[in-house]
């Protein structure tokens, strides 16, 4: 089963400073990707996580505690 997830990131263009240098000017323009917002939007398709059945957590192999699942990071779901 595989679902939408959606939500904001920092542009990685500009870094969440809203401005990169122009190319041809050397001076600061707004950020072309994220058009001066900092962050961009972003749509994934994304599956339950294989290794935990989509809780985040697995016991761990050594010493049986609960911990993060190592495959994706606590979230619960890998994108596709």
């Amino acid at each position: 089963m595989s679902n939408w997830r959606y939500g904001n990131t920092t542009c990685p263009r500009c870094n969440g400073t809203r401005v990169v240098k122009s190319k041809y000017t050397k001076e600061n323009m707004q950020c072309p990707r994220c058009k001066g917002n900092g962050k961009i939007s972003y749509e994934t398709k994304t599956k339950p996580c294989p290794s935990c059945q989509g809780t985040g957590r697995i016991k761990g192999q050594w010493s049986g505690e609960w911990m993060n699942c190592t495959t994706c990071h606590g979230r619960g779901f890998t994108s596709q």
